[in-house]
């Protein structure tokens, strides 16, 4: 995971992982699943971001806390798509599009 913490919102990037989703035409039931988890996770991340910056820096408790939340972010995902143990292609091409916007 990256030690990076973006400046805004993930609610930005959850965007592009929709856009995946759309990719075919539609939206199945698997990957609407993993979409609203990660809505609830965005907005987890989201506002303890905006906490973090509340005083106009983040130390490194805060950081940390943002890293761990990212890092949930993915794990939940991939617990949604687990769920019947199996992960779809699609559900596999959002996992991977979730990864590579949280490693950035």
């Amino acid at each position: 995971m990256s030690e990076k913490i973006p400046g805004h919102t993930l609610a930005e990037y959850l965007k592009a992982v929709v856009k995946e989703a759309k990719k075919d035409g539609k939206v199945t039931q698997d990957e609407y699943n993993i979409l609203q988890q990660l809505s609830i996770d965005v907005a987890e991340y989201t506002i303890a971001l905006e906490n973090a910056e509340e005083d106009g820096k983040i130390d490194l408790e805060e950081k940390k806390e943002l890293l761990n939340l990212k890092d949930k972010l993915l794990e939940n995902a991939k617990a949604v798509a687990n769920q019947d143990e199996i992960i779809t292609d699609e559900e596999a091409a959002l996992l991977k599009k979730l990864a590579e916007i949280l490693k950035d």
